[in-house]
């Protein structure tokens, strides 16, 4: 008898907890490479909403009409980290523009660079954990 009550508190502390969905945030991290380049990850929800006023993450694509009629794409990624540590690449590849042109609202993101300042890998992931909690 004492099991049955027991059971369904189990169930209902279960049930709510369930019903709220994993909430994963993924703080800006910038890893600069001993021979130039780096690599920047994270998710643009939680840069946002970071308790400083310094970190930030994001990447967008530039389409651009010249004076003589010519047209210009580029992508780029940047960074900063709470401790102000930054990474920026960019790039005028027509695959890793897809890629970049491919980031949602909420997005985790992840971009690798080289010495030059080119982006060498560009990703992304939106998923309902990295959505900003209610």
């Amino acid at each position: 008898m004492r099991m049955q009550q027991v059971i369904p508190i189990g169930m209902l502390i279960f049930g709510s907890s369930a019903m709220a969905g994993l909430v994963q945030p993924s703080a800006v991290e910038v890893t600069l490479f001993s021979g130039g380049g780096g690599r920047a990850t994270g998710d643009m929800v939680a840069a946002r909403y970071s308790k400083n006023s310094v970190e930030f993450l994001g990447c967008g694509v530039r389409n651009i009409y010249t004076v003589d009629g010519s047209a210009v794409r580029f992508g780029f990624c940047q960074a900063m980290t709470a401790n102000s540590v930054n990474g920026l690449c960019s790039t005028e590849d027509p695959f890793l523009i897809d890629a970049l042109a491919s980031i949602s609202d909420y997005s985790f993101i992840t971009f690798t660079w080289n010495a030059e300042g080119f982006c060498t890998a560009i990703g992304n992931s939106t998923q309902s954990f990295h959505l900003p909690s209610k």
